[in-house]
């Protein structure tokens, strides 16, 4: 059982050492909104929907967690839509929430299936997870921190050299925790990276190094085969559209579209019409032991860790690769996965199809079932 606690009036015994480990105090006005928990790797993810319009922030850092009476390190962060993200390194599935607005309290059952993870820490720097260090030279990292002025510095070494001397964005600017990102492409998949992630500014200076080497795919794909930055762009930009961060006119879609599950064609859209939500609804009444409709990009619009983008084909989770046909074999075959789940009951892939021109042509969603 997890309870968090908002508000400051509560008992200093064991949680002052949690103070600096949050970054904003939420205080209740009416009802507490309903909570969405999710797995990123290693940490539990407590997404409290509609966070902006139910609750006040204060610059003050005052939250409570506990797990089976014992406090676990949390954190607080606040999306670009004013909700709030509480991110918590306990491995488990909810069983159920019950919210007390008058006692500013959300209290989650959950079955602990893992140990407590430790991320990494750099006395004020987080890592969410491990990295993803791919055999085209693609290394990705997430991570927490709080700088004043919502920068860290990235460097990267490999060989004794500086490959990547760059900045990195977190997701608030008042000395709050902020969720970062980072990608470097181009780098030696075959030599290990030494990366160093540095806080200047914020309530302390504070420095995370950690080392990471590629996990070499040599089955898929072929050198021939590896993503390139335009692939990266065109992924990206239909994340970001799916989340609500990128506006429709930075993708670029044939002129008709076919929507589909697996690898059976079920619907053709015109381009221009998905930028409508119900665009992306396929009527359909199963698939892969779930039940419909089906969004085809919805499991991306909750996707809070890190996706893996690969060049098709690629192993249908723990079986093979399925048989898209021909015209997938010419185009432009890009597949979103997500990374660090343990199960196949959590795993999705998006495939893409492009067009000699980059368009996207064709969209389809596959699951693992029975």
């Amino acid at each position: 059982r997890i309870v968090i606690t908002f508000g400051a009036d509560f008992d200093d015994s064991g949680i002052a050492p949690r103070y600096d480990m949050i970054g904003t105090d939420m205080r209740p006005v009416g009802n507490i909104p309903a909570c969405e928990i999710q797995r990123v790797q290693n940490t539990t993810l407590i997404r409290l929907e509609g966070i902006g319009h139910a609750w006040t922030t204060q610059s003050s850092n005052v939250i409570s967690e506990v797990f089976n009476d014992e406090a676990v390190d949390a954190f607080a962060v606040r999306r670009s839509d004013g909700a709030i993200d509480v991110y918590i390194p306990v491995i488990g599935w909810p069983q159920g929430a019950i919210t007390n607005a008058a006692t500013g309290q959300l209290i989650v059952d959950i079955t602990k299936t893992g140990p407590e993870m430790r991320l990494r820490t750099g006395s004020g720097i987080h890592l969410i997870g491990d990295p993803v260090f791919t055999a085209g030279g693609t290394l990705e990292f997430m991570g927490l921190a709080r700088p004043f002025e919502a920068t860290v510095g990235i460097e990267i070494h490999q060989g004794g050299e500086l490959v990547v001397d760059d900045l990195a964005m977190t997701t608030d600017w008042m000395e709050a925790w902020g969720l970062f990102r980072y990608r470097a492409v181009g780098l030696d998949a075959e030599q290990h990276v030494t990366v160093t992630i540095t806080q200047d500014s914020g309530p302390e200076p504070a420095t995370l190094t950690f080392e990471y080497q590629s996990e070499l795919d040599t089955s898929y794909p072929t050198d021939q085969q590896l993503v390139g930055q335009s692939d990266l762009d065109v992924t990206d930009a239909l994340i970001g559209f799916a989340q609500g961060n990128v506006a429709f006119e930075e993708l670029s879609f044939a002129d008709k579209v076919v929507l589909g599950l697996g690898n059976a064609e079920l619907l053709t859209v015109v381009g221009s019409d998905l930028a409508s939500a119900s665009a992306w609804i396929i009527q359909h009444a199963e698939f892969a032991g779930s039940t419909g409709p089906f969004d085809i990009i919805g499991p991306l619009r909750t996707e809070a860790g890190i996706t893996q983008v690969n060049v098709g084909p690629r192993p249908h989770c723990a079986g093979p690769p399925l048989d898209f046909g021909s015209e997938w074999d010419q185009g432009r075959h890009l597949v979103i996965e997500p990374t660090g789940i343990d199960s196949c009951l959590m795993w999705y892939a998006i495939h893409l199809l492009l067009d000699d021109l980059g368009q996207i042509q064709a969209v389809n969603l596959d699951l693992f079932g029975p």
